[in-house]
């Protein structure tokens, strides 16, 4: 099985070239997501590989002298999650070096790299946005992913007019050799402590997916979404929390056990969402403008986005913390919790939008 090192460095410029985002405007620049006085903008960029390698089920794309960057192109640089996923077993580590094991090599002339991830948050506003920046070469170029991901997710991608024939999913193992490849920009990532990202680019989403295009005020569902099965972070008294929202109309949903377009469909039927913090808060992309989301959540600091994501949407947002239940082993991230159920009630009465 032949084997190649990869050169890792830091700075994308010296392994690619860049070149500027498509149909460029001041609303593509990208923004501390948390203020910061000494930072106000970046400028977004591509990049351009000639004889690039992709590297199996992860985020490394080699040049032809095999430098490799993943700053400004992963969500965390330090996070290995982010730069590779867990099942691609043919990333080895030697001390200091980093090598790929081939087990395939397949090879096309010219695509677009996405990439990305098994969380459907991440794969949709790290990878699938960066079609936000690529928006005239993208309809001309095959589409690059990967299979970290239940494949049903790419059906999203025919709402942004691209069809099965134009998208390439790596298998684990496999090195793709692309004669052009574009890296667009990610639009949501941490560079050197700081988090990134482009309001914009939820909206550029929320059109192609037609969910911006809905008012609320068309819509009579609403939306109860339950985390029951979850690993983590899940609601004590979630069962509590559903009687008291079914007096308001509210339906238990579990978006797990629904396709890309039944979730899609029915985010553009519902006027209000509660839903606990997790992957499944993700639904309110697909919401219509004006909807009234509620978040379930434990008292968190990191990763406590779904707010500045929503606004941005143009979906009003509300979060109640509730009390973490104290677990050995477990992080205050991913800690169970329960929600004050007469605090529940009221917020339903005076946030929710009922009819």
């Amino acid at each position: 099985m032949p084997k190649i090192k990869i050169n890792l460095i830091n700075d994308p410029s010296i392994a690619y070239e860049k070149v500027e985002v498509d149909c460029y405007n001041d609303e593509m620049n990208l923004i501390p997501l948390n203020s910061n006085p000494f930072q106000n903008f970046r400028l977004p960029t591509n990049y351009i590989v000639n004889n690039a390698k992709i590297l199996g089920i992860s985020n490394l794309i080699l040049n032809k002298n095999n430098l490799c960057a993943i700053n400004n192109l992963v969500f965390n640089p330090r996070n290995n999650d982010k730069i590779f996923d867990k099942s691609e077993n043919n990333i080895s580590f030697d001390k200091k070096n980093l090598y790929f094991n081939i087990v395939y090599e397949e090879k096309i002339k010219k695509g677009i790299f996405l990439g990305a991830h098994w969380n459907y948050g991440h794969w949709m506003f790290n990878h699938l946005a960066r079609l936000y920046y690529c928006q005239l070469d993208y309809k001309d170029n095959v589409i690059i992913v990967n299979n970290s991901i239940d494949n049903d997710k790419f059906k999203i991608l025919k709402y942004f007019n691209i069809s099965d024939d134009k998208i390439k999913i790596i298998k684990k193992g496999t090195m793709l050799n692309v004669e052009k490849l574009i890296i667009p920009q990610m639009p949501w990532h941490s560079l050197n402590g700081q988090t990134w990202w482009a309001p914009n680019s939820f909206n550029f989403i929320r059109k192609q997916i037609g969910s911006s295009l809905v008012s609320h005020n068309e819509c009579n569902t609403n939306i109860f979404i339950t985390r029951s099965t979850a690993r983590w972070r899940k609601v004590t008294n979630e069962n509590r929390l559903f009687d008291i929202a079914k007096n308001y109309n509210f339906e238990l949903i579990d978006i797990g056990n629904l396709s890309v377009d039944e979730q899609i469909n029915l985010g553009k039927k519902t006027r209000n969402l509660i839903s606990p913090f997790g992957a499944n808060s993700n639904f309110f992309i697909n919401l219509p403008k004006g909807a009234k989301f509620i978040e379930l959540a434990p008292p968190i600091n990191s990763m406590n986005v779904s707010g500045s994501f929503s606004i941005a949407s143009e979906i009003e947002y509300l979060q109640i913390k509730g009390i973490p239940v104290k677990q050995e082993g477990v992080s205050d991230l991913d800690a169970d919790y329960t929600i004050d159920e007469n605090e529940f009630m009221k917020k339903i009465q005076t946030f929710c939008d009922l009819v």
